[in-house]
């Protein structure tokens, strides 16, 4: 019962800023809907129109075909992605001249985002010359040692090249290797790749 509180506690600041400015925003704009308001014109305050706006959308032309041109693009895009994409998975799971060539340059863009983010982060907390440490200890008079910054902030975004690293090495069979031979029999290597 404790460690399901103490995972609530440690979860309880993201949601904190996840509804704050996720669905805070979400909901005043639906709010907001509901009222004539021009936040430009000289007329301060909003007039309560219920469902005009709703009824002025659904029978305006020029709405109508930006959701169609939009609804056509979305499916137009996604089909056209999905066909590249089984067409390139497809590919290189094929034994060819350079396939490791290729494997490297789609996988390369999933490792170079996430140390670029690790190396902004770094950047960010350095002591003395970025904002964080600087802010911290004006508004808290507490330092914070930079390894407590930089690891917590890169930690998430650090793994993501190597799930996808993962994820490519399981397409094509060769598993989940750890360093043991039983990472490799788990999920299903042959022999020869153990």
């Amino acid at each position: 019962m404790r460690s399901r509180k103490m995972g609530w506690w440690l979860l309880s600041p993201t949601l904190i800023i996840l509804g704050i400015i996720g669905l805070l925003p979400f909901f005043y704009v639906i709010y907001i809907s509901f009222f004539s308001w021009n936040a430009f014109s000289a007329q301060l305050g909003m007039q309560w129109a219920g469902v005009n706006n709703y009824r002025m959308l659904m029978f305006d032309p020029e709405f109508i075909a930006s959701m169609w041109r939009t609804i056509v693009f979305a499916f137009t895009s996604v089909g056209i992605e999905l066909a590249l994409g089984f067409l390139l998975a497809s590919t290189l799971t094929r034994n060819f001249p350079g396939k490791v060539i290729f494997r490297t340059i789609y996988v390369l863009p999933l490792v170079v985002a996430p140390i670029a983010v690790g190396a902004t982060w770094r950047l960010l907390t350095i002591p003395g010359f970025g904002p964080i440490p600087y802010y911290l200890d004006k508004w808290f008079r507490h330092r914070v040692p930079p390894c407590h910054l930089s690891g917590a902030g890169i930690y998430h975004d650090h793994l993501d090249g190597y799930l996808a690293l993962d994820a490519v090495c399981h397409v094509d069979g060769i598993g989940r290797v750890v360093g043991s031979p039983q990472g490799a029999t788990g999920t299903g290597a042959g022999g020869r790749r153990q």
